[in-house]
């Protein structure tokens, strides 16, 4: 069976729409993880006149662009979630008519 790089049998879902958002969340994870260092180190420097407006500009855009990853990771994530159900409730339809199917079997007899 073949698998994908993030170690997830292929046959799991219908498509590799969960793959490719796994991949997006890795990638977007990196992204905060270098953010967040550049605005730790921002943060820990001292600026005084323009320098602290300039200083303050660009944690604010630091800020922004956190928040906006944040949002598009949420958003894929709710996605997997939604997938994942919907998987889930196929599954478990396919159970349920397993089992309809041997009681009608079981009551012909």
């Amino acid at each position: 069976m073949a698998k994908d790089p993030l170690n997830t049998p292929a046959r799991l879902f219908a498509n590799n729409e969960v793959i490719d958002l796994c991949k997006s969340i890795i990638d977007i994870h990196r992204a905060l993880k270098s953010l967040a260092q550049f605005l730790g180190d921002l943060e820990d420097q001292v600026h005084t006149g323009k320098e602290a407006a300039k200083n303050d500009f660009q944690l604010w855009g630091i800020r922004a662009v956190f928040e906006r990853f944040m949002t598009d990771q949420n958003l894929k994530l709710t996605r997997i979630m939604e997938i994942y159900k919907a998987e889930t409730d196929k599954l478990v339809q396919k159970t349920n008519n397993k089992e309809s199917g041997t009681r009608r079997k079981e009551k012909r007899r």
